[in-house]
């Protein structure tokens, strides 16, 4: 219990430096969440039993990350038409699901390395972010997780993040997966709680695919 509240609250300061601009101290918090996930919080030790008053939530809110890293994206990247999802996340609550938690902490860290790798143009942190997004997506497709739907948002921002980093290394297949994905979560929004700036940004994504989605933006 311990643990999972310590690995949220590293998620939150990290987040808070990603907004702030603190780049690389995100990184090492986030990986620290990171580790002391796999350490505590696998194995057996993922049965934890809650308190009575305790309710564990996954109400996230979506904190944009800073500009400032993302001036070098149009060189690092200069034919991509994807842009990525720039806002990290965190809980609304002390305490989150556990493998909420999990997806999350792999987000925002792929997120970090996402954009700095973007900054400094960096090879290896895109490839790890990628790898990190795939693991969190990977999570979001697990038959316990499929009906949370609170985390809509973050498996949007997944999908579009992958999509911008698949651009940039010229895997297309892997991009049109990603768009297909990403058109079917669209297509389902109403049971997500996201904002029609949200969902513009996401539909835009999509729009100029071969196939469009099925709906209109909000207005």
């Amino acid at each position: 219990m311990q643990a999972l509240k310590r690995v949220v609250e590293l998620n939150e300061t990290a987040v808070i430096g990603l907004h702030e601009g603190s780049i690389d101290s995100s990184v090492v918090l986030l990986r620290e969440a990171l580790n002391l996930y796999r350490v505590e919080l696998t194995g057996d030790s993922k049965d934890i039993t809650y308190g009575p008053d305790v309710e564990p939530r996954d109400r996230v809110i979506g904190v944009q990350v800073n500009q400032g890293f993302c001036e070098s994206d149009s060189k690092v990247s200069p034919d991509n038409i994807y842009s990525p999802f720039n806002y990290a996340f965190c809980f609304m609550d002390e305490v989150a699901n556990i493998d909420s938690a999990a997806v999350v902490v792999l987000y925002n860290y792929g997120l970090s390395l996402h954009r700095r790798g973007m900054l400094r143009g960096n090879t290896t942190d895109l490839r790890r972010a990628i790898q990190l997004y795939a693991m969190a997506y990977g999570l979001l497709q697990d038959e316990a997780m499929s009906t949370r739907y609170e985390l809509g948002r973050v498996g949007l921002a997944l999908l579009a993040n992958q999509t911008q980093l698949y651009h940039h290394f010229l895997n297309f297949e892997k991009v049109h997966s990603c768009l297909d994905h990403l058109r079917t979560m669209l297509e389902n929004r109403e049971q997500m709680n996201i904002s029609s700036d949200e969902f513009t940004f996401f539909f835009h994504a999509v729009f100029f695919s071969s196939r469009r989605v099925s709906v209109s933006p909000a207005a």
